[in-house]
C-alpha cells in the first residue's frame, strides 16, 4: 500500500513539475507568464505597440530644410 501512495505521489510530482517547465520554456519572452486578466500586461502591449509604431517610422533629417 505505501508503495502505490508513494509512486501516485511521485508521479503527481513529475507531472506537476514537467507542466511548470513547459510552461517556463513557452513564456520565456513574456514577463506575465501566459496571465490575460492583468492591468500591468495592457499597458505594457500598448508600449511595445507605441514603440513599434515608433520603430516602423522612416528616419527623417530634422534640420532638413523645405
Amino acid at each position: 500500500m505505501q508503495t502505490i501512495i508513494a509512486l501516485t505521489v511521485t508521479g503527481i510530482a513529475v507531472i506537476y513539475s514537467a507542466i511548470r517547465i513547459y510552461k517556463a520554456f513557452t513564456h520565456a519572452g513574456d514577463p506575465c507568464r501566459g496571465c490575460k486578466g492583468c492591468v500591468l500586461k495592457e499597458q505594457m502591449q500598448k508600449v511595445r505597440h507605441e514603440k513599434g509604431s515608433l520603430k516602423s517610422k522612416k528616419p527623417a533629417c530634422y534640420n532638413k530644410k523645405a
